[in-house]
């Protein structure tokens, strides 16, 4: 029953904002930036008649759209579509306007969409950018790191290995027998 309301809930919607899907599934690669991900979809979509979702009227607006199926709506779900609206219109040259992320309830069946403009999408697409520059950078300082203990590492087993042939020069180890 929780699924059959979510599902009807996700009908509304999409009837309400008069979705026309150009797409779903569809891998986009920022060649710029270096990164990838598959949008859910893309669609043409037209505001709804609740202020609560969508602020302003608009009619005809390109948006992402982006299924979660989790228990709350995360910030880093903002960052997640900016950068593939930003990859998209990198590939294409399409301005996209606006990004829907629609949660589907886990546990409870509840549905909750949550409307991104283009201004809060730059934000997102901002933050994005700064948490990829310092991923990449944790993974070569990781890296150095790793690398600095390994030749640690090695010194130690050398220095190890001197000295036990250093003792064998005094002695013999098979002397005592």
């Amino acid at each position: 029953v929780r699924a059959q309301n979510c599902s009807n809930a996700a009908l509304a919607w999409m009837q309400a904002h008069n979705i026309r899907w150009r797409f779903t599934e569809r891998k986009v690669y920022s060649r710029e930036f270096k990164y990838a991900g598959t949008m859910d979809g893309l669609a043409l979509v037209d505001s709804c008649n609740d202020p609560k979702c969508c602020k302003q009227q608009f009619k005809d607006h390109l948006a992402v759209i982006d299924w979660k199926s989790s228990n709350y709506l995360y910030v880093e779900y903002v960052l997640q579509t900016a950068a593939y609206r930003q990859a998209y219109q990198e590939e294409t040259g399409e301005q996209i306007e606006d990004i829907f992320i629609v949660r589907l309830g886990k546990e409870d069946g509840e549905f909750e969409a949550w409307h991104i403009d283009s201004s809060l999408a730059e934000h997102g697409w901002d933050a994005f950018l700064k948490a990829l520059g310092l991923s990449r950078a944790m993974v070569v300082l990781n890296q150095s790191v790793d690398d600095a203990k390994d030749e640690r590492k090695a010194i130690r087993k050398a220095e190890k290995q001197a000295e036990k042939k250093a003792q064998l020069t005094v002695k013999c180890s098979y002397a005592d027998k």
